[in-house]
């Protein structure tokens, strides 16, 4: 792994074709569990519906500025 690993998506039914698909969760974690001194395992929380409900609220109240 490299710098930059770290928050990018786990992609689900990704299309190569289309180039689509639906992120269901963000790297993490890492995990050296054999400690050998190299990473082995990467963690994600799993997006699920209830993430969806969230991120549509969100969404909603977007006021198209970071800094009021």
């Amino acid at each position: 792994m490299t710098a930059g690993y770290d928050g990018g998506p786990w992609l689900y039914n990704y299309s190569n074709a289309k180039r689509l698909g639906y992120v269901n969760g963000v790297t993490s974690l890492f995990v050296d569990l054999d400690k050998n001194d190299r990473y082995d395992t990467i963690t994600s929380p799993y997006f699920d519906g209830e993430t969806n409900v969230v991120y549509q609220a969100a969404a909603n109240s977007w006021s198209g500025k970071l800094v009021p």
